[in-house]
């Protein structure tokens, strides 16, 4: 009887480890959607990478709280990727990639203090990071932003306009809200020029809170570093909602 049992058991052992390589080809046959993803709110960027010899390379970037930031990189393997310190090889950060329709969550395990090695005391890299239409992307955003200065240095507002505008209609979900702040007070003044004033003024209301605030109530409201680079968006926007509205009348 317990021969009969051992075999039994040497027989399932058998049978198991002969499954082993078919569940592995099937979760190297999905691997994640290579593209850019972003957070909501533009706070941080993932680039993932196609499947190279099992791997995918990845990379984050994050803009945290107050110029703290993270930056982190390297290999992912069926979902997960294993970060280890030059000087610290036994201190191992994994982070796991779970691949949905459209979005990657990037996550830790609870608890795991070897990851905050890769990230300023204000900023994470944990959450949701969406796949970006190719207009959205960081090099597209930027070539969009370079057309758009070169049609206005050149007076042509119109095009400048049709060029820039789209970009905030389908790209804020992903700006990081110093960048659309920044943009919006572009289109808003591209707006006076073509005198649309009315139009101006709409499009700046988002901003037109903080516009109300005086710059010590700004620094009050902010963490220090992030006060200071809003302030030149802030005294934009007081200019462009006064220079507008003047114009309205």
């Amino acid at each position: 009887m317990r021969n009969h049992l051992l075999m039994k058991r040497n027989h399932l052992l058998f049978a198991a480890y002969l499954l082993m390589p078919l569940y592995n080809q099937a979760v190297n046959a999905t691997p994640l959607p290579a593209g850019e993803y972003a957070t909501e709110r533009g706070w941080g960027t993932l680039s993932i990478k196609s499947v190279q010899n099992g791997k995918q390379a990845f990379s984050i970037d994050v803009a945290g709280t107050n110029g703290h930031s993270c930056g982190l990189d390297g290999q992912i393997i069926n979902g997960i990727a294993k970060l280890t310190q030059d000087y610290s090889p036994g201190e191992i950060c994994v982070v796991s990639f779970d691949g949905k329709a459209g979005q990657i969550d990037v996550g830790i395990k609870a608890g795991d203090e070897y990851c905050r090695y890769y990230c300023g005391a204000r900023a994470y890299f944990e959450g949701s990071y969406f796949k970006q239409p190719s207009t959205c992307q960081q090099s597209n955003q930027r070539r969009t932003k370079d057309a758009f200065l070169a049609q206005y240095r050149k007076k042509d507002y119109q095009q400048a306009y049709d060029t820039l505008s789209p970009l905030l209609a389908q790209c804020s979900k992903f700006m990081h809200w110093y960048d659309e702040g920044r943009v919006i007070n572009d289109i808003a003044i591209t707006q006076y020029k073509l005198k649309d004033y009315a139009g101006c003024v709409k499009t700046l209301q988002p901003l037109a809170e903080d516009a109300a605030l005086t710059d010590e109530q700004i620094r009050e409201k902010l963490p220090p570093v992030d006060a200071e680079t809003w302030l030149p968006v802030v005294k934009a926007t007081r200019t462009n909602l006064s220079l507008c509205k003047a114009a309205a009348k």
